[in-house]
């Protein structure tokens, strides 16, 4: 398998990984550089990478099949660079969050993770 050809591949169309050979299925930077042009092509990666803790660490933001919480943002505003939330999960129970103003979905979704 041409690893340089499948790298090139999935950077013009994520969704050629479902083209390349099984065993660059495993390759982390080959599915990373995929994923950055589509996400939808995740489920073209091999197994062992898609569930990999170093691919995808403590990721808050819920695969196909994974649980996740969820919350509805009732309220944000941005105040002297802290962006300030209010979203509350289905119980109806408010919580509050600030996070810096270029925080990341990422990055709300494990505070969301904390308190669910």
């Amino acid at each position: 398998a041409d690893r340089e050809l499948a790298m090139e591949a999935v950077r013009v169309n994520g969704n050629s990984l479902e083209f390349v050979a099984d065993e660059l299925k495993k390759d982390r930077e080959i599915v990373l550089e995929a994923l950055r042009q589509n996400h939808k092509c995740w489920r073209h990666a091999a197994a062992d990478v898609r569930f990999d803790t170093a691919v995808t660490p403590g990721n808050p933001i819920a695969l196909h099949g994974s649980h996740a919480p969820i919350f509805n943002v009732i309220k944000y505003t941005l105040v002297d660079q802290t962006l300030k939330v209010i979203a509350c999960p289905l119980s109806g129970i408010e919580h509050r969050f600030e996070l810096p103003a270029d925080a990341t979905l990422g990055d709300f979704g494990s505070r969301v993770a904390e308190v669910a």
